[in-house]
């Protein structure tokens, strides 16, 4: 339908337009397979996954978002441990 099938498929991912991986995909019988990319350590990383493929009829990109919790640190005690204590 929109070309012949690919023997390998590239995959990509990038982070605010900037690549951070790439690879080759190869589909065995199952008509599935797995890729693995290693996201970097940022506080945010607002990714695409974009997969290349004459034969996709439809979007072929992915959007996600990764936000790396913050800290929080108290310096006051609990209200539990003041309960069990007085308890």
């Amino acid at each position: 339908k929109y070309g012949a099938a690919a023997d390998e498929i590239s995959v990509s991912v990038t982070n605010e337009n900037t690549l951070a991986g790439r690879s080759s995909v190869k589909f065995g019988d199952k008509n599935e397979a797995t890729v693995d990319f290693t996201i970097p350590n940022t506080k945010r990383f607002n990714g695409t996954i974009s997969i290349e493929d004459n034969q996709l009829g439809f979007d072929n990109s992915f959007y996600f978002s990764i936000q790396k919790p913050e800290l929080m640190v108290s310096t006051s005690e609990p209200f539990w441990e003041e309960e069990l204590i007085q308890g």
